[in-house]
């Protein structure tokens, strides 16, 4: 199990959280006090793909991304039906 400190950069301002990838194709975000279990497809040795429904206060929010994970740390784009936001994650000490 890896497990990221992730930042959104939402037009409200950073939201703080956490993501969870397990090596069976299951990812879990931790954001905006929910917890949502997403799709975590690794598409190589450095990318994943994100797909599924984020909880938040305005309901189920249809999302996806595709991180670039290099030396623990990614930088990339959420698209949402809100819009696309900005995601920034760097792997928590003592995580594989």
């Amino acid at each position: 199990m890896e497990r990221y400190q992730i930042t959104l950069h939402s037009p409200m301002g950073p939201r703080r959280g956490t993501l969870e990838l397990s090596g069976d194709g299951r990812a879990v975000v931790e954001l905006l006090g929910f917890r949502s279990p997403l799709k975590a497809e690794r598409l190589d040795a450095e990318r994943i793909r994100l797909t599924g429904q984020m909880d938040s206060v305005m309901g189920k929010i249809e999302l996806r991304a595709e991180l670039v994970i290099r030396k623990g740390a990614f930088d990339s784009m959420v698209h949402t039906g809100k819009g696309d936001m900005r995601l920034t994650g760097s792997r928590a000490d003592g995580t594989e």
